[in-house]
Formats: C-alpha cells, structure tokens, sequence
C-alpha cells in the first residue's frame, strides 16, 4: 500500500504541470485496464512448465513435412522478395511512407513502450508480468523507474531521458535481480528500443535537441541506426522465444495449448496434427521471421505477418493481453512504414542525414 500511495502522490504532482494534462488521461485508461488483472498471451506470463514435463517433439513423417513446409515458406518468401511484383509494390509504399510525417512511428514505439512500463509500474510487475522485483527498497526503487521512464515516453517530452533511464537503471535492476533465464526473453528488445529512442529523441524532443548540444552529441551520422537496431533486436527477441520457449523444450508450449485451444487444424480435418506438431510448427515459423528480420529479407512482409500472428490470440484470448505485447506492435511500425537499411549494414536512406541537422524547434 505504501510503494502505491508514493506512486500516487508522483502521479498527482506531475498531473500538475503541462505535461501531466496530456498523460493524466492515458494513465487513467492505464489505471482502469490493469484492474482487471488481464491474462497474458505469452506463454511464460501465466502456465506451469511442469504439466509436460519430458515431453519432446516426435521424429515422424508429420514432423517432417512441418519442416518441409516452413523451409517452403522460407525459399518462396526469399524467391518473392526479389520479383518484380514485390519490388513494384515496395516502392510505391515509399511513396506513400512519405506522406506520413518524419518521426510519427517513433512517437507510437514511445507511447507502446511508455504504456507497458506505467502499467508494470502500478501492477507491482517488472518489464513483464513473469518478472518480479524482491525487497521494498529494490521494488520500490524498479517501480518508480519504469514509471519515470513510461511518463517521459508517454508525454514525449524526452525520449533520451527514457532511453537514458531505461538503459542504465531500469536493465541493470533486471540484470542484479531477475534470473537470466527469465530475462533473457526480454532484455535484447528493450535494450534495442531504449538506444533507438535515445537517438531519435535529437529530432522530436527539444529538450533532447538541448541537452545533445550542450553534451555536443551529435547523431547525424546514425539516421538509419535506430530502424536497425529495432529490426535486429525485434529479430533476435523472436529466435530466443522461438528457441527458448517451443523448441528446446516443447513442454511450455504444450501446457499453454492445453488451456487455450489455439490449435485450429483439426478443424480443417487433420485430426492427427495434435498440440505437439502446431507447437512445433508456431516454433519453427517464429524462427524464420526472426531470421528474416535479423538479416532483413522481405522486412516489411514479415514484420506483418508477425503482427498478424500475434494479432490472432487477441481473437482468441481477448484484448486483455494487448498490453504485454505492446513493444512488439510499437517496433512494427518504423518496420512497415519505413523499413530501414537493407540486410545487415546501414545504407542512405530518406531519412539519413536528417537527424540532429535541424534545430530542436525546427522539428516541432
């Protein structure tokens, strides 16, 4: 009660100031949504891995043909992205992409971002709902952190500052105190977001435009890094569950499939495709679009086809579990409407050349 009431008397002091007008009603949602203690989509949040365990995936000729059918997905996603057809569309999306104004997808990874973290901040949670913090001081010291860095993204009123925050005391809380076999699911797709938002933050924030001129940082030549880093760290974030959660250990997998009936092809007639091979397969499909996006083939196609997945357990599970997958459709948006360097090195862009070569007030 008491790391709450501080958390209150915070929030009525900065709903004080300019800043605090536009974040009071976007806390409010925030306050209302977490309430209701929504059930989560990732599987870790909320199933026990003991219900399976031992189970492994079956060396059949079931199991075979799912490989078989994921390495087709990925030779005609390969062969696709080189056509005429896909380039053709590619490029008259650039065209569109430019209407839309310089920085707006940055200000929604912000607010996805700033969101999550002043949810997890008022629940008692830590970057995610299977992460806790232990001990009144560290609790109280993980709480107040998020918060500041959720209200910095959710006013965007410094983006260097949340990222600043974010990187230095927010994931070396988690580093200290959350095991890193939990941890590791998380960590590369903050640590992306936090560093991406820190170089953006130059061009919309004037606050941050200030304090780069006066620590003389200047961000000129790394346009193009912030659309990389998030790709990357989106793709790596997608092997590591993919690997850590469904294909070293399917038991996680099978639990969470046993309390949510997410396995729809025995309703197009194969019945003997079981839980053990839709698990597989969401495994190996994870996989590949983590590759693809690590490596930046068909980068916008795959950045949709991951939001269409995980589009799907809204469908399934309610839209209760939007909230713990906010960062993921935050980083899906400077991936379809921009795209960022190809593969992996950095190449010109629209964008190069553009951030920090304006003053703070030109960019308002």
């Amino acid at each position: 009660m008491q790391k709450h009431a501080r958390f209150v008397m915070f929030g009525m002091t900065f709903g004080m100031t300019r800043g605090g007008l536009v974040v009071a009603p976007i806390v409010a949602l925030i306050l209302f949504a977490t309430s209701h203690r929504p059930a989560y989509a990732h599987m870790r949040w909320f199933v026990d891995q003991t219900e399976h365990a031992g189970a492994h995936y079956p060396f059949d000729l079931t199991s075979l043909m799912v490989v078989l059918g994921v390495a087709l997905f990925a030779v005609v996603t390969l062969v696709a992205e080189k056509s005429h057809a896909y380039q053709q569309i590619a490029r008259r999306w650039e065209t569109v992409s430019r209407r839309v104004p310089e920085g707006f997808e940055w200000r929604i990874v912000g607010l996805c971002l700033g969101i999550l973290l002043t949810v997890n901040a008022v629940t008692g949670v830590f970057l995610a709902p299977n992460l806790d913090l232990f001990g009144d001081n560290v609790l109280l010291v993980g709480g107040l952190a998020q918060l500041a860095v959720g209200l910095l993204f959710i006013s965007q009123r410094s983006f260097f500052l949340g990222g600043i925050l974010l990187i230095t005391v927010v994931l070396p809380l988690a580093i200290a105190h959350v095991p890193l076999g939990l941890l590791v699911d998380y960590y590369v797709q903050f640590l992306a977001i936090g560093l991406a938002m820190m170089i953006w933050g130059v061009r919309l924030c004037p606050l941050d435009g200030s304090i780069c001129r006066v620590l003389r940082l200047n961000f000129q030549l790394l346009a193009d890094l912030p659309y990389l880093l998030v790709r990357i760290g989106t793709g790596i974030t997608l092997i590591v569950l993919a690997l850590h959660a469904k294909l070293l250990d399917p038991s996680l997998a099978l639990t969470f499939l046993d309390e949510n009936e997410l396995n729809f092809m025995p309703l197009l007639g194969f019945d003997g495709f079981t839980n053990v091979y839709f698990a597989l397969s969401a495994g190996l499909v994870e996989l590949t679009i983590g590759i693809f996006l690590v490596t930046g083939v068909a980068t916008r196609f795959v950045t949709i086809l991951f939001c269409m997945v995980l589009g799907s357990t809204l469908i399934m599970l309610g839209p209760g579990e939007l909230i713990g997958h906010l960062p993921l459709f935050g980083v899906a948006v400077p991936l379809i409407l921009r795209a960022g360097p190809g593969r992996l090195h950095l190449r010109e862009s629209s964008t190069a050349g553009r951030i920090g070569a304006s003053t703070p007030a030109a960019a308002t």
